[in-house]
This record gives structure tokens, sequence and C-alpha cells, in this order.
């Protein structure tokens, strides 16, 4: 019998989560020009481009609405006046 994987669902980061790992991946591989900005303006260069690369909106799920079942109208065909009846 084979195994079936089973991987458990990557948790979702936040906005703020990517962002920041988009960050040090950037200041990783940006570390040789990281000589030529101050400190200051290095890290705020890279806190903007980290915003830009990390075009993957945050989307909350949709919740589903359980449907209701539409009532069914009774139509009632029309009822001839009993010739006992008087109009």
């Amino acid at each position: 019998m084979k195994k079936k994987d089973t991987k458990k669902p990557t948790k979702k980061l936040s906005k703020k989560d990517r962002r920041k790992k988009i960050e040090t991946k950037l200041e990783a591989a940006l570390a040789d020009l990281k000589k030529e900005y101050p400190e200051k303006k290095f890290k705020h260069l890279v806190k903007k481009a980290s915003k830009l690369f990390d075009a993957m909106p945050v989307v909350a799920p949709k919740k589903t609405k359980k449907a209701k079942p539409k009532k069914v109208k009774k139509v009632e065909a029309p009822t001839e006046a009993n010739p006992t009846q008087a109009s």
C-alpha cells in the first residue's frame, strides 16, 4: 500500500510577516550595496522595495451563507361561486 502525502496546510502569513521575510532576503541579496548608503536610508529603501514585491493581498476567506429553502406559494384555482349564495 502506498502512503498518502499528509502535508499539513501551510500557515498563512500576515502581510507584516511576509514583508519582513522579503526585507531580510533583500538585505541579504543587497549586502554589497549596504556600504554605499547610510543605514537608515538603506533600511527605508529595502522597506519600500518589499512593499512593491509583496503583491499578494491578504484576503479573508468569504463566509458561505447557508441556503434557505424557498417557500413555495400555493396558487389556488379561482373557485366558482356557489349557486346557493346570493350576490
